[in-house]
Protein backbone atom coordinates (compact mmCIF):
# COMPACT_ATOMS: atom_id res chain seq x y z
CA UNK A 1 0.00 0.00 0.00
CA UNK A 2 3.31 2.37 0.78
CA UNK A 3 4.35 1.71 -2.58
CA UNK A 4 0.96 2.22 -4.33
CA UNK A 5 0.67 5.62 -2.86
CA UNK A 6 3.82 6.65 -3.22
CA UNK A 7 3.57 6.21 -6.91
CA UNK A 8 0.27 8.03 -7.14
CA UNK A 9 1.56 10.84 -5.29
CA UNK A 10 4.55 10.63 -7.65
CA UNK A 11 2.04 11.26 -10.58
CA UNK A 12 0.20 13.49 -9.26
CA UNK A 13 3.47 15.79 -8.79
CA UNK A 14 4.05 15.29 -11.97
CA UNK A 15 0.67 16.25 -13.41
CA UNK A 16 0.47 19.49 -11.06
CA UNK A 17 4.13 20.84 -12.69
CA UNK A 18 2.87 19.68 -15.93
CA UNK A 19 -0.38 21.64 -16.32
CA UNK A 20 0.98 24.37 -13.67
CA UNK A 21 3.77 25.06 -17.09
CA UNK A 22 1.26 25.12 -19.86
CA UNK A 23 -1.34 26.77 -17.80
CA UNK A 24 1.64 29.93 -17.11
CA UNK A 25 1.81 30.09 -20.97
CA UNK A 26 -1.53 30.14 -21.39
CA UNK A 27 -2.19 32.86 -19.06
CA UNK A 28 0.30 34.84 -20.76
CA UNK A 29 -0.53 34.25 -23.96
CA UNK A 30 -4.17 35.50 -23.18
CA UNK A 31 -3.26 37.93 -21.28
CA UNK A 32 -1.09 39.55 -24.30
CA UNK A 33 -4.41 39.17 -26.32
CA UNK A 34 -5.97 41.40 -23.59
CA UNK A 35 -3.45 43.83 -23.74
CA UNK A 36 -3.57 44.15 -27.27
CA UNK A 37 -7.61 44.72 -27.70
CA UNK A 38 -7.09 47.07 -25.06
CA UNK A 39 -4.74 49.10 -26.92
CA UNK A 40 -7.19 49.08 -29.62
CA UNK A 41 -9.86 50.42 -28.28
CA UNK A 42 -8.16 53.29 -26.68
CA UNK A 43 -6.72 54.27 -30.06
CA UNK A 44 -10.21 54.52 -31.12
CA UNK A 45 -11.25 57.26 -28.86
CA UNK A 46 -9.51 60.29 -27.51
CA UNK A 47 -8.19 64.25 -28.36
CA UNK A 48 -5.23 64.67 -30.52
CA UNK A 49 -1.60 63.68 -29.00
CA UNK A 50 1.66 65.10 -29.51
CA UNK A 51 4.04 63.69 -32.60
CA UNK A 52 6.20 61.85 -30.02
CA UNK A 53 3.00 60.32 -28.57
CA UNK A 54 1.67 59.52 -31.55
CA UNK A 55 4.88 57.50 -32.76
CA UNK A 56 5.02 55.47 -29.37
CA UNK A 57 1.20 54.41 -30.11
CA UNK A 58 1.87 53.24 -33.49
CA UNK A 59 5.10 51.43 -32.32
CA UNK A 60 2.55 49.80 -29.32
CA UNK A 61 -0.11 48.71 -31.78
CA UNK A 62 2.28 47.71 -34.38
CA UNK A 63 3.19 45.26 -31.83
CA UNK A 64 0.42 44.47 -29.89
CA UNK A 65 -0.92 43.51 -33.85
CA UNK A 66 1.76 41.08 -33.50
CA UNK A 67 0.82 39.47 -30.38
CA UNK A 68 -2.48 39.62 -31.13
CA UNK A 69 -1.87 37.99 -34.45
CA UNK A 70 0.11 34.95 -33.33
CA UNK A 71 -1.86 34.93 -29.96
CA UNK A 72 -4.93 34.02 -31.66
CA UNK A 73 -3.21 31.49 -34.17
CA UNK A 74 -2.02 29.42 -31.49
CA UNK A 75 -5.46 30.08 -29.45
CA UNK A 76 -7.91 27.31 -30.84
CA UNK A 77 -4.42 24.88 -30.44
CA UNK A 78 -4.33 25.68 -27.16
CA UNK A 79 -7.85 25.14 -26.28
CA UNK A 80 -7.90 21.93 -27.79
CA UNK A 81 -4.92 20.43 -26.01
CA UNK A 82 -5.61 21.86 -22.62
CA UNK A 83 -8.97 20.42 -22.71
CA UNK A 84 -7.28 16.89 -22.51
CA UNK A 85 -5.68 17.70 -19.14
CA UNK A 86 -9.29 17.75 -17.55
CA UNK A 87 -9.81 16.29 -13.86
CA UNK A 88 -12.06 14.02 -15.36
CA UNK A 89 -9.42 12.15 -17.98
CA UNK A 90 -6.75 12.13 -15.46
CA UNK A 91 -8.58 10.94 -12.71
CA UNK A 92 -9.05 7.90 -15.41
CA UNK A 93 -5.63 8.01 -15.78
CA UNK A 94 -3.94 8.43 -12.24
CA UNK A 95 -6.34 6.06 -9.96
CA UNK A 96 -9.99 6.86 -10.18
CA UNK A 97 -9.30 10.19 -7.93
CA UNK A 98 -8.90 13.43 -8.74
CA UNK A 99 -4.99 14.65 -8.51
CA UNK A 100 -6.13 18.20 -8.65
CA UNK A 101 -9.01 18.02 -6.38
CA UNK A 102 -8.43 21.01 -3.70
CA UNK A 103 -5.58 22.39 -5.95
CA UNK A 104 -6.30 26.45 -6.75
CA UNK A 105 -4.95 27.23 -10.58
CA UNK A 106 -1.98 29.60 -10.06
CA UNK A 107 -2.93 33.00 -10.73
CA UNK A 108 -1.96 34.89 -14.12
CA UNK A 109 1.29 36.34 -14.07
CA UNK A 110 0.69 39.70 -15.83
CA UNK A 111 5.02 39.96 -16.31
CA UNK A 112 5.60 37.13 -18.52
CA UNK A 113 6.42 37.36 -22.37
CA UNK A 114 5.38 34.68 -24.71
CA UNK A 115 8.18 34.11 -27.21
CA UNK A 116 5.76 33.03 -30.43
CA UNK A 117 8.57 31.40 -32.50
CA UNK A 118 9.12 29.20 -28.83
CA UNK A 119 5.07 27.96 -28.70
CA UNK A 120 5.53 27.45 -33.14
CA UNK A 121 8.53 25.08 -32.27
CA UNK A 122 6.80 23.30 -29.40
CA UNK A 123 3.06 22.97 -31.44
CA UNK A 124 4.93 20.97 -34.29
CA UNK A 125 7.03 19.12 -32.42
CA UNK A 126 3.42 18.15 -30.63
CA UNK A 127 1.74 17.26 -34.39
CA UNK A 128 3.97 15.52 -37.37
CA UNK A 129 2.70 15.78 -40.89
CA UNK A 130 1.42 12.90 -42.22
CA UNK A 131 1.08 12.50 -46.17
CA UNK A 132 -2.53 10.86 -47.26
CA UNK A 133 -1.74 7.36 -48.28
CA UNK A 134 -4.54 7.38 -50.59
CA UNK A 135 -2.99 9.82 -53.26
CA UNK A 136 -2.13 8.23 -56.16
CA UNK A 137 1.77 7.07 -56.89
CA UNK A 138 1.00 6.44 -60.49
CA UNK A 139 0.53 8.60 -63.17
CA UNK A 140 0.45 8.62 -66.69
CA UNK A 141 -0.39 11.20 -69.32
CA UNK A 142 -0.33 11.79 -73.05
CA UNK A 143 2.58 13.88 -74.70
CA UNK A 144 1.79 17.56 -75.12
CA UNK A 145 -1.13 17.35 -72.09
CA UNK A 146 -0.43 19.00 -69.03
CA UNK A 147 0.11 16.51 -65.97
CA UNK A 148 -0.67 17.11 -62.39
CA UNK A 149 1.20 15.44 -59.53
CA UNK A 150 -0.91 15.76 -56.29
CA UNK A 151 0.41 15.51 -52.97
CA UNK A 152 -1.88 15.43 -49.34
CA UNK A 153 0.03 16.43 -46.31
CA UNK A 154 -2.38 16.56 -42.68
CA UNK A 155 -1.01 18.37 -40.13
CA UNK A 156 1.78 20.49 -41.55
CA UNK A 157 1.85 22.92 -39.23
CA UNK A 158 4.51 25.73 -40.40
CA UNK A 159 6.88 23.59 -42.24
CA UNK A 160 6.91 23.98 -46.12
CA UNK A 161 6.57 21.39 -49.08
CA UNK A 162 9.13 21.06 -51.81
CA UNK A 163 8.72 19.19 -55.24
CA UNK A 164 12.07 17.52 -56.55
CA UNK A 165 12.94 15.61 -59.39
CA UNK A 166 15.07 12.59 -58.66
CA UNK A 167 16.55 12.50 -62.04
CA UNK A 168 18.96 15.55 -61.24
CA UNK A 169 18.24 16.11 -57.86
CA UNK A 170 16.56 19.50 -58.36
CA UNK A 171 14.65 21.99 -56.67
CA UNK A 172 11.71 22.66 -58.09
CA UNK A 173 9.35 24.26 -56.26
CA UNK A 174 9.32 25.39 -52.54
CA UNK A 175 6.07 26.65 -51.38
CA UNK A 176 4.61 28.18 -53.65
CA UNK A 177 7.69 29.70 -55.05
CA UNK A 178 9.33 27.89 -58.38
CA UNK A 179 13.09 27.70 -58.33
CA UNK A 180 13.65 26.94 -61.47
CA UNK A 181 14.19 28.35 -65.06
CA UNK A 182 12.03 25.68 -66.79
CA UNK A 183 8.48 27.72 -66.79
CA UNK A 184 6.72 24.79 -67.53
CA UNK A 185 6.87 23.78 -63.68
CA UNK A 186 4.91 25.48 -61.21
CA UNK A 187 3.28 24.81 -57.50
CA UNK A 188 -0.67 25.29 -57.11
CA UNK A 189 -1.38 25.55 -53.60
CA UNK A 190 -4.87 26.91 -52.23
CA UNK A 191 -5.28 28.36 -49.16
CA UNK A 192 -6.89 26.28 -46.31
CA UNK A 193 -6.39 22.83 -48.18
CA UNK A 194 -3.77 20.56 -47.42
CA UNK A 195 -2.89 19.76 -51.40
CA UNK A 196 0.13 20.76 -52.65
CA UNK A 197 0.37 20.56 -56.84
CA UNK A 198 3.13 20.01 -58.75
CA UNK A 199 1.82 21.33 -62.51
CA UNK A 200 4.01 20.46 -65.93
CA UNK A 201 2.71 21.92 -68.81
CA UNK A 202 3.56 20.53 -72.53
CA UNK A 203 5.67 17.39 -70.63
CA UNK A 204 7.80 15.14 -72.93
CA UNK A 205 8.93 11.89 -73.27
CA UNK A 206 12.23 13.28 -71.21
CA UNK A 207 9.98 13.99 -68.09
CA UNK A 208 9.35 10.70 -67.48
CA UNK A 209 10.29 9.71 -63.88
CA UNK A 210 10.04 9.88 -59.98
CA UNK A 211 9.26 13.69 -58.49
CA UNK A 212 9.06 13.54 -54.82
CA UNK A 213 7.51 15.83 -52.57
CA UNK A 214 9.38 16.59 -49.61
CA UNK A 215 8.26 17.73 -45.78
CA UNK A 216 11.11 20.14 -44.17
CA UNK A 217 11.60 17.89 -41.26
CA UNK A 218 14.24 16.69 -39.10
CA UNK A 219 15.22 14.47 -40.86
CA UNK A 220 13.40 15.22 -44.19
CA UNK A 221 10.11 13.40 -44.74
CA UNK A 222 9.45 12.59 -48.92
CA UNK A 223 6.61 11.17 -50.78
CA UNK A 224 7.45 9.35 -53.86
CA UNK A 225 5.31 9.68 -57.63
CA UNK A 226 6.09 8.15 -60.87
CA UNK A 227 5.05 9.93 -63.83
CA UNK A 228 4.98 8.57 -67.44
CA UNK A 229 4.78 10.32 -70.21
CA UNK A 230 3.34 8.34 -73.05
CA UNK A 231 3.15 8.93 -77.50
CA UNK A 232 -0.23 6.75 -78.29
CA UNK A 233 -0.53 5.91 -81.92
CA UNK A 234 -4.04 5.12 -83.65
CA UNK A 235 -4.19 2.41 -85.59
CA UNK A 236 -7.74 0.43 -87.99
CA UNK A 237 -8.42 -3.02 -87.10
CA UNK A 238 -8.13 -5.01 -90.50
CA UNK A 239 -6.08 -2.37 -92.34
CA UNK A 240 -4.95 -1.53 -94.74
CA UNK A 241 -7.70 -3.39 -97.07
CA UNK A 242 -11.51 -4.15 -96.01
CA UNK A 243 -13.82 -6.14 -98.45
CA UNK A 244 -17.64 -6.56 -98.29
CA UNK A 245 -20.62 -7.24 -100.31
CA UNK A 246 -23.24 -4.91 -100.93
CA UNK A 247 -26.07 -4.30 -97.89
CA UNK A 248 -23.68 -6.32 -95.16
CA UNK A 249 -22.78 -4.35 -92.12
CA UNK A 250 -19.76 -2.15 -92.18
CA UNK A 251 -17.70 -2.11 -89.03
CA UNK A 252 -14.90 0.16 -88.57
CA UNK A 253 -12.95 -0.40 -85.15
CA UNK A 254 -9.88 2.66 -84.38
CA UNK A 255 -8.18 1.94 -81.09
CA UNK A 256 -5.86 4.57 -79.76
CA UNK A 257 -3.00 3.22 -77.21
CA UNK A 258 -1.43 4.03 -74.56
CA UNK A 259 -4.26 6.30 -73.79
CA UNK A 260 -4.49 6.97 -70.18
CA UNK A 261 -7.45 9.63 -70.79
CA UNK A 262 -9.86 9.71 -74.17
CA UNK A 263 -8.40 12.10 -76.47
CA UNK A 264 -10.47 15.77 -77.03
CA UNK A 265 -11.80 14.26 -79.92
CA UNK A 266 -12.12 11.63 -82.48
CA UNK A 267 -13.17 12.38 -86.06
CA UNK A 268 -14.14 10.34 -89.01
CA UNK A 269 -13.26 10.87 -92.55
CA UNK A 270 -14.87 9.29 -95.44
CA UNK A 271 -12.94 10.42 -98.93
CA UNK A 272 -11.08 13.31 -97.19
CA UNK A 273 -14.29 14.78 -95.79
CA UNK A 274 -15.46 14.58 -92.17
CA UNK A 275 -18.52 12.07 -91.94
CA UNK A 276 -21.73 14.12 -89.74
CA UNK A 277 -23.14 10.85 -88.56
CA UNK A 278 -25.41 13.05 -86.64
CA UNK A 279 -27.31 13.74 -90.04
CA UNK A 280 -26.71 10.68 -91.59
CA UNK A 281 -28.65 8.02 -90.21
CA UNK A 282 -27.22 5.02 -91.45
CA UNK A 283 -23.96 5.81 -90.13
CA UNK A 284 -23.24 5.35 -85.89
CA UNK A 285 -19.97 6.53 -83.83
CA UNK A 286 -19.53 5.38 -80.42
CA UNK A 287 -16.57 6.28 -78.64
CA UNK A 288 -15.08 3.98 -74.97
CA UNK A 289 -12.57 3.92 -72.78
CA UNK A 290 -10.84 0.52 -71.99
CA UNK A 291 -8.44 0.88 -69.33
CA UNK A 292 -5.17 2.27 -71.47
CA UNK A 293 -6.48 2.45 -74.40
CA UNK A 294 -9.60 4.60 -76.62
CA UNK A 295 -11.52 2.88 -78.85
CA UNK A 296 -13.51 4.61 -81.27
CA UNK A 297 -16.30 2.68 -83.93
CA UNK A 298 -17.99 3.36 -86.88
CA UNK A 299 -20.64 1.34 -87.93
CA UNK A 300 -22.79 1.34 -91.12
CA UNK A 301 -25.85 -1.43 -90.78
CA UNK A 302 -26.43 -1.46 -94.62
CA UNK A 303 -23.44 -0.68 -96.94
CA UNK A 304 -23.97 0.19 -100.40
CA UNK A 305 -21.69 1.22 -103.47
CA UNK A 306 -21.20 4.75 -102.15
CA UNK A 307 -19.26 3.29 -99.05
CA UNK A 308 -16.59 2.28 -101.05
CA UNK A 309 -13.27 4.32 -100.89
CA UNK A 310 -11.18 5.68 -98.49
CA UNK A 311 -11.58 5.85 -94.17
CA UNK A 312 -9.36 7.92 -91.96
CA UNK A 313 -9.96 7.90 -87.89
CA UNK A 314 -8.18 10.85 -86.63
CA UNK A 315 -7.75 11.42 -82.77
CA UNK A 316 -6.21 15.12 -81.32
CA UNK A 317 -3.35 13.65 -79.61
CA UNK A 318 -1.77 11.59 -82.66
CA UNK A 319 -1.53 11.15 -86.31
CA UNK A 320 -4.33 9.58 -88.31
CA UNK A 321 -4.93 5.93 -89.30
CA UNK A 322 -6.51 5.01 -92.74
CA UNK A 323 -7.91 2.34 -94.20
CA UNK A 324 -9.48 0.88 -97.95
CA UNK A 325 -13.06 -0.25 -97.79
CA UNK A 326 -14.51 -2.03 -101.53
CA UNK A 327 -17.88 -2.90 -101.83
CA UNK A 328 -19.38 -5.54 -104.05
CA UNK A 329 -22.33 -6.12 -105.66
CA UNK A 330 -23.77 -9.17 -104.15
CA UNK A 331 -24.27 -11.06 -107.56
CA UNK A 332 -20.61 -11.27 -108.28
CA UNK A 333 -19.52 -14.77 -107.29
CA UNK A 334 -16.65 -14.35 -104.05
CA UNK A 335 -14.18 -16.37 -105.98
CA UNK A 336 -13.65 -13.08 -108.32
CA UNK A 337 -12.12 -11.15 -105.53
CA UNK A 338 -8.84 -10.71 -105.21
CA UNK A 339 -7.10 -9.22 -102.08
CA UNK A 340 -6.60 -6.47 -104.37
CA UNK A 341 -10.11 -5.90 -104.39
CA UNK A 342 -10.36 -6.25 -108.25
CA UNK A 343 -12.40 -8.40 -110.00
CA UNK A 344 -10.94 -11.45 -112.57
CA UNK A 345 -11.92 -10.78 -116.23
CA UNK A 346 -14.68 -13.26 -117.64
CA UNK A 347 -12.94 -16.17 -119.24
CA UNK A 348 -12.30 -16.41 -123.27
CA UNK A 349 -14.98 -18.15 -125.39
CA UNK A 350 -11.69 -20.09 -126.50
CA UNK A 351 -11.61 -21.47 -123.55
CA UNK A 352 -14.32 -22.48 -122.83
CA UNK A 353 -14.55 -24.37 -126.37
CA UNK A 354 -11.50 -26.27 -125.10
CA UNK A 355 -13.23 -27.14 -121.86
CA UNK A 356 -15.83 -28.88 -123.88
CA UNK A 357 -13.57 -30.49 -126.06
CA UNK A 358 -11.01 -31.80 -123.74
CA UNK A 359 -13.31 -34.74 -121.97
CA UNK A 360 -14.33 -35.90 -125.56
CA UNK A 361 -10.69 -36.17 -126.96
CA UNK A 362 -9.82 -38.15 -123.63
CA UNK A 363 -12.24 -40.65 -124.25
CA UNK A 364 -11.64 -41.19 -127.93
CA UNK A 365 -8.11 -40.48 -128.63
CA UNK A 366 -7.96 -43.13 -131.79
CA UNK A 367 -10.63 -41.39 -133.51
CA UNK A 368 -8.04 -38.64 -134.07
CA UNK A 369 -6.21 -38.37 -137.20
Amino acid sequence: MTDRHTHTQDGKNDFHHYRHHHHRHFSALLQGVSEAEGEKQSRGGGSQESTHTNTQHVTASSMSGRVCSNAWLWRGFLLTFLSFLSPGMCSGVLGGEDPLKGVEDPPLDPGMEVDPAAWSDYLNNLFDPVFDPSVASNVSVVEKQTAHLVCRVNSLGTKTVSWIRHRDTHILTVGSFTYTSDERFSALHREGTNEWTLQIRQPTVRDTGLYECQVSTKPTRGFLIHLAVVVPQASILHAPEIHIDEGSALNLTCVVAPSPAAPEYIFWYHRGEVINYESEGSVRVTVRQEEDRTVSTLLVVKATMDHSGGYACSPSNTPPASVTVHVFKAEEPAAMHTSSGRSLPPPTHLACTIAFLLPFLMLHPARIT
